[in-house]
């Protein structure tokens, strides 16, 4: 009898982690599915297009139970990239103050404060 009790136990356990694999997959398989079409609009250098794009990917994985940074850093980064290169100041100075704050935890943070700290010097007025 106590074996079946484990047994049960360890079965819906194993559904629940069946269960949340498949609705990560599912999460992912959106998250990649924009990031393909910003990817292609930077190749054709729509880079607006491609920003919005990106912006949905980080959207989705803010919202998403099942993703997490790790699965949407590309995305941010691509944006970072993208208002450097179309050399929007502000809105990569909101971005970057904001993950600064969202993510305090994030191996990115050294990274993000750096780039910060080389846009005030760069643009002071514009920020």
């Amino acid at each position: 009898m106590a074996f079946e009790g484990e047994y049960r136990k360890i079965k819906a356990k194993s559904e629940f982690i069946r269960s949340a694999n498949e609705a990560w997959s599912k999460d992912f398989e959106i998250l990649q599915t924009w990031r393909k079409k910003g990817q292609e609009s930077e190749k054709s250098q729509d880079y607006l297009a491609a920003i919005e794009f990106y912006k949905i990917c980080i959207q989705h994985g803010k919202g998403s139970d099942f993703l997490t940074l790790a699965n949407y850093v590309h995305d941010i980064n691509r944006i970072i990239i993208l208002y450097t290169k179309t050399r929007q100041i502000s809105p990569l100075t909101q971005l970057l103050e904001s993950l600064l704050l969202d993510y305090p935890k994030s191996l990115h943070v050294a990274e993000w404060q750096i780039r910060l700290k080389t846009i005030s010097k760069d643009h002071p007025t514009q920020m």
